[in-house]
């Protein structure tokens, strides 16, 4: 079952293109050298010092690799000189999306529905 990691956290003003260059690098690094995670990063639109960024591991085992992973723990190092507070992470467990096939089925006997 795929994990999922959210961090957020805020970019000091002065840090703001430092930050950006070391999230690029950091999408590059496991775009190439770590199958099996997405990571991505957003920015707030109002507050464009906020960020939140969004880990995607395929199991346990990779989760694990992108957490040991000595590009993503030199990323973390990086990062902290340029935070203006602490990062908040959280790991979530997704519910549902509208990316997602749909997988309701109906009990047996219940008629199906079509779609329009």
């Amino acid at each position: 079952m795929p994990i999922y990691r959210v961090a957020t956290y805020t970019i000091r003003p002065d840090a703001r293109m430092e930050a950006d260059q070391a999230m690029h690098e950091l999408a590059s690094h496991v775009r190439t050298a770590l199958p099996g995670v997405a990571w991505t990063a957003y920015r707030d639109r109002v507050d464009r010092l906020r960020y939140i960024s969004i880990t995607v591991a395929d199991d346990a085992a990779t989760d694990e690799q992108w957490r040991a992973a000595p590009g993503v723990q030199a990323f973390w190092r990086s990062l902290e000189r340029c935070l203006a507070g602490e990062v908040s992470t959280s790991e979530v467990e997704l519910v549902t999306s509208s990316n997602l096939a749909p997988r309701h089925r109906p009990e047996r006997g219940t008629p199906r529905r079509r779609s329009r």
